[in-house]
């Protein structure tokens, strides 16, 4: 409960969830300069793992909060609430589509893809092949989401992604299980 006393719900505002978070990775989305035409594709395809409402659309409305992928509300740990709905949730919305998995591995690890989904998350690395610092990884995501939202691409396959991706300049390559970005 001590997680929750310092969030109000109850007639809080709300604002569509592209909005209300303003990290490091939401800003670099632009975001705020988005036309309807974007805003509306990103309704349809950009969505948020919440730690509070679960898998959610970029669109929907939340009011602000503070928990994040390892809180634990009234002794219960996130994970143990999210695991199966969250999953079964990225399965759904996928509807038969890839997923390009953006989340950290700590949401990651909240809710996993489901095996039965063909999907890569994404996985962001110095041009010299080691990780990129967690602050400029956040940064590549979002202006890779600003990419996807500008250019609206139909993207059916993971290889689609990849050529897509190169088309527009980013360095980007496929394993089995990712879509790696050098940055």
């Amino acid at each position: 409960i001590e997680e929750l006393a310092n969030n109000v719900f109850d007639g809080a505002p709300v604002l569509p969830a592209i909005d209300r978070y303003t990290g490091v990775l939401y800003s670099a989305t632009g975001v705020a300069d988005w036309t309807p035409v974007e805003r509306d594709w990103a309704a349809t395809n950009i969505f948020i793992h919440s730690s509070l409402l679960g898998v959610i659309s970029s669109a929907d409305s939340i009011s602000n909060y503070r928990l994040s992928y390892d809180s634990k509300v009234a002794g219960v740990s996130l994970r143990d609430v999210w695991s199966d709905t969250a999953s079964t949730a990225i399965a759904e919305m996928a509807a038969g589509d890839w997923v390009l998995d953006c989340r950290s591995e700590g949401y990651r690890a909240l809710a996993p893809v489901s095996p039965e989904v063909d999907s890569r998350y994404l996985d962001v690395v110095s041009a010299a092949g080691g990780k990129a610092l967690n602050h400029f990884n956040k940064i590549h995501k979002g202006e890779l989401v600003q990419k996807l939202v500008s250019a609206r691409p139909h993207l059916p396959t993971p290889e689609s992604f990849a050529e897509w991706g190169i088309s527009v300049g980013l360095n980007v390559r496929l394993t089995n299980r990712s879509a790696v970005l050098s940055i």
